[in-house]
C-alpha cells in the first residue's frame, strides 16, 4: 500500500492526481532518499535523473539508477559498466581455472516466468 501512496505523491509532483496515479499501476522503489529503479515516467523524480540508465526487465522498459554523482570508490560506473567488468571477470576466472568450475556466463539480474 505504501508503494501506492508513493507513487501517487510522485505523480503528483509532476502534475497528476492521486487518482490517475493508482490507475496507471505505475511502480518506483526507493533507496535511503533516492528513488533506484520503476517505470520511466516516473524516472523524473529520481535523484539523479540523468545518471539513470533504461533496463529491459521481461519485456518492460524500466529505468535504474545505480551510478552516483560522485566517482570515489567508483559509485560512478552505469549499470551496463559494472555487468560487463562482471563478465569479463567471470570469462577471466574460467580461463585461469581450465573452465572447471564454470563462472560464466553472469547470473540475469531477473528471471522472467
Amino acid at each position: 500500500m505504501w508503494r501506492r501512496a508513493l507513487v501517487a505523491s510522485c505523480l503528483a509532483a509532476l502534475g497528476a492526481t492521486a487518482a490517475a496515479a493508482v490507475e496507471t499501476g505505475l511502480s518506483i522503489e526507493a533507496w535511503g532518499d533516492a528513488y533506484g529503479h520503476g517505470d520511466p515516467a516516473l524516472q523524473v523524480t529520481a535523484k539523479t535523473p540523468a545518471l539513470c540508465e533504461s533496463l529491459d526487465v521481461c519485456g518492460t522498459q524500466r529505468f535504474v539508477c545505480v551510478a552516483q554523482s560522485s566517482g570515489f570508490d567508483k559509485l560512478n560506473q552505469t549499470y551496463a559498466q559494472i555487468k560487463a567488468v562482471l563478465e569479463q571477470a567471470m570469462v577471466d576466472a574460467d580461463a585461469q581455472t581450465g573452465g572447471a568450475p564454470h563462472f560464466a556466463p553472469l547470473t540475469p539480474l531477473v528471471r522472467c516466468r
